[in-house]
């Protein structure tokens, strides 16, 4: 991957100006440390900055920002376009070297709709034409690059890193950079900062899909004037064995694509246990990676082994501990372009840190439990939604004395799993009778979302992708395009690749696949989720070709938090979180006592993880 930096003005920049640009974009060469460029066009009113991860093409073939066309049109992106032959070959009847030389020549061709709606692989575009006097910027469907804008009266600023764009942007209107509240309490309560919001005021992030086309003869803002989403066919409900297999091999194979070696990571789950078995059919070679606890509860190593020592690859077990997580931790901290939200960044960005000594690609299973319906709350909605008389018990019997009892023991019939059954159920009986969609969604992605006043809820909310804010018939179907459309690029894959950029590594999934995607679509939840088991489809995919291999309940990339609380305590000034929870009781005192409250009860550190994530980050960019 990459990251870049871009401006587009008004009126000519200032020597000084493009020199304190150069300056601030800096920071963003974390994302691209092999080479890096810059472009300052004849008029001197676009200036780009580009660093680079140099994973397709030869040096020459991929520099950037890439200029044509007599020095009219100009490109940065970050990302990987891994059908970009095929693009090629389907639009410009022409072979390409690198995926930035295919995608410059496809944008000059004026059909970006068609090329983008085409594309397999993450990307975030900055695209100009100066004939034609407008600026393209473009979001991958699923999210998985960020790309971040600041509209002013006489620039646009656009870039990778909000922190870079916030400075610069801050820069040319001569005042502070100032912190937006409600992505603040968004943060501490769901977990995540969902597009379009970002953590400053006058930066926008993008949404998943979306294209913007800005007018830069004047600047003056058209707004979305065409947009990509995750693509939703009708659904046939027919399941084709041999068709999934076509269609996620091919999406293996595409992101084996690179001119350096790959490798996949394991976790011993079904997701990336999908991608290593689908590799190893198509006789790809590849070495396997899993990190390891020894001896604690979240060592996930030993089935990752099992599986790997079952399609004979080389597996390679990188063991850690608390103290090497907390110390990842606190550096990541400091340097992080946000604060850090999931306590998992940092198992997976401690494996990224040792595997990037010796690859600069890896794989993942990221996308599969979304695609395929692998969370409990899905099955929940699924059997609520088809069973009425069952879902008329569970709303009445909680109301009369003794009725959790009897209805726990019902539920134990059932054979849906008894974690937390109760309060899940409560959730998606909520959801089935269109009770305040938007508290009643994020309590299914954050138990800490009671935080959020409902007015707060409701605005995030409605800011979120309108394509599946229409809940329509299938309760199950609903919720896994909203986590799809929110979760997965908001929270999910911002910790891919924070965890991945940090050390100049990119990671890829073969689950984030439009093809894929229709699929499972056309699968629909009855076959997803038949028989009430989740990820059926992939289920099936491995007992085809490894009969009758039993999974382990899956652990994750967890970190094991209340074994790090006490260093992290010991090693974090106390007065940073006290300044943190003054500055937030400055803005919103109800939500500062709907915090404090839940801290104080000591139970939920994975709040208190966030607050001290929050209050370092703050710290080390000056707002405390």
């Amino acid at each position: 991957m990459c990251g870049f930096m871009g401006i587009v003005s008004k009126n000519k920049f200032t020597i000084e100006q493009i020199d304190r640009f150069g300056k601030l974009a800096v920071p963003i060469s974390v994302r691209g440390p092999d080479s890096e460029g810059e472009y300052v066009n004849e008029s001197q009113k676009i200036w780009l900055k580009h660093f680079r991860l140099s994973i397709i093409g030869t040096p020459e073939q991929g520099k950037q920002p890439s200029v044509k066309n007599d020095s009219t049109t100009s490109l940065v992106f970050n990302g990987e376009i891994y059908n970009y032959k095929k693009l090629s070959d389907d639009f410009l009847e022409e072979t390409s070297y690198s995926d930035t030389a295919a995608l410059h020549k496809l944008l000059d061709s004026d059909d970006v709709f068609s090329v983008l709606d085409a594309t397999d692989g993450p990307y975030a575009i900055g695209y100009t034409n100066e004939e034609k006097n407008k600026l393209i910027l473009a979001r991958d469907r699923f999210g998985e690059k960020p790309l971040y804008v600041s509209y002013l009266e006489s620039y646009v600023v656009f870039g990778s890193h909000q922190c870079e764009v916030a400075n610069v942007s801050s820069f040319l209107r001569h005042d502070k950079v100032s912190l937006n509240n409600i992505a603040i309490k968004s943060f501490l309560s769901l977990g995540m900062i969902a597009s379009p919001l970002s953590i400053f005021n006058n930066v926008e992030k993008l949404l998943p899909g979306q294209i913007l086309t800005i007018d830069i003869s004047n600047n003056s803002y058209f707004g979305n004037v065409s947009s990509i989403k995750i693509p939703i066919k009708n659904k046939k409900n027919i399941y084709k064995e041999n068709e999934f297999d076509n269609i996620f091999h091919s999406s293996i194979s595409n992101r084996f694509v690179a001119d350096t070696d790959v490798s996949i990571y394991l976790s011993g789950g079904i997701d990336s246990s999908c991608v290593a078995l689908g590799a190893k059919v198509q006789g790809i070679d590849f070495e396997t990676f899993t990190l390891g606890f020894p001896g604690s509860s979240f060592d996930e190593s030993i089935e990752a082994s099992r599986f790997a020592k079952k399609l004979k690859v080389k597996h390679n077990v990188v063991n850690s501990s608390p103290d090497a997580l907390v110390d990842f931790f606190l550096q990541q901290s400091s340097v992080s372009d946000f604060p850090i939200a999931d306590s998992s960044t940092l198992p997976l960005g401690l494996l990224c840190s040792n595997v990037s000594n010796h690859f600069k690609v890896a794989i993942s299973g990221d996308g599969g439990d979304e695609l395929f319906y692998g969370y409990n709350k899905y099955i929940y909605a699924r059997f609520l939604q088809n069973n009425y008389l069952f879902s008329f018990i569970c709303r009445t019997l909680p109301q009369i004395p003794g009725g959790l009892v009897t209805l726990t023991r019902l539920l134990n019939l059932t054979g849906i799993s008894k974690t937390n059954t109760i309060n899940k159920l409560e959730k998606m009986i909520s959801l089935a009778s269109n009770k305040s969609l938007h508290a009643n969604y994020f309590s299914t992605i954050s138990k800490d979302s009671f935080l959020l006043s409902d007015s707060d809820a409701l605005d995030i909310f409605n800011k979120l992708n309108k394509v599946v804010n229409d809940k329509g018939s299938h309760l199950s179907s609903w919720l896994r395009d909203m986590d799809i459309n929110v979760l997965l690029p908001e929270s999910l894959l911002v910790k891919s690749d924070s965890a991945s950029m940090s050390c100049g590594m990119e990671l890829r999934s073969p689950f984030l696949n439009k093809d894929l995607k229709f699929f499972s679509d056309d699968s629909g939840p009855q076959r997803n989720l038949e028989k009430l088991n989740g990820k059926h489809v992939l289920k099936r995919y491995i007992g085809r070709h490894i009969p009758a291999y039993n999974f382990m309940p899956k652990k994750g990339f967890g970190a094991p938090l209340t074994l790090m609380k006490v260093r992290i305590e010991n090693e974090l000034d106390r007065s940073l979180m006290d300044n943190t929870l003054t500055f937030i009781r400055e803005f919103d005192e109800e939500f500062y006592n709907r915090l404090l409250q839940s801290l104080l009860k000591d139970t939920n550190w994975l709040l208190s993880f966030r607050l001290h994530s929050l209050s370092i980050w703050l710290n080390k960019k000056g707002f405390l």
